[in-house]
């Protein structure tokens, strides 16, 4: 059993469901990230971050934009099938081998998504970053709900003008750079 990952550090694997269409769940979760995410305590430089960016296609980066301008990677595009997929690797820790964040999110309905996230890979990493598995267990279904937490109160309506978001993402923010969502 060569490839069995050490006792406890099977991929650690959290699911939401939300009242909105698929297309809308994936482009909320990806271009809106830094309005959801609780970057205050869960990022790279918290209390800095101005933003996070998604860069949409394989090799693209996922990063913190601090309010300074500068920039700290969270990983990099492995896959980018929207809207049903994306993959990273995470490199929040120190590397040079990371863990990989894989999202699925499953069309259930016209308005209805499930989201699954699969943080795996634990077990090439070396044994001292192996003291972050327990941490990114209990902090991952946290984060993922406070992602369902936006459509809460929602429609489900998949239309992009301001009224319908607003109804649909009445949690969301508008996006910090200005521009709208697309279709």
């Amino acid at each position: 059993m060569k490839n069995m990952p050490p006792a406890g550090l099977e991929p650690i694997r959290c699911a939401i469901t939300v009242e909105a269409g698929q297309e809308r769940t994936f482009t909320t979760f990806t271009r809106r990230i830094g309005s959801w995410w609780p970057i205050e305590t869960r990022a790279i430089e918290p209390g800095k971050v101005k933003d996070v960016v998604v860069e949409e296609h394989a090799g693209g980066r996922v990063y913190e934009l601090l309010q300074d301008g500068s920039e700290c990677d969270w990983g990099h595009i492995i896959r980018w099938e929207p809207p049903s997929f994306f993959s990273l690797t995470w490199e929040v820790l120190p590397g040079p081998v990371f863990s990989v964040v894989e999202l699925d999110f499953k069309r259930l309905g016209p308005a209805r998504t499930q989201v699954e996230l699969t943080h795996r890979g634990w077990e090439s990493l070396a044994p001292v970053l192996q003291e972050y598995y327990a941490p990114h267990k209990a902090a991952w279904p946290h984060i993922i709900g406070l992602f369902e937490n936006i459509f809460s109160a929602g429609t489900g309506a998949t239309t992009t003008d301001e009224a319908d978001e607003a109804a649909e993402c009445p949690g969301l923010p508008p996006r910090s750079d200005g521009q709208p969502d697309p279709p």
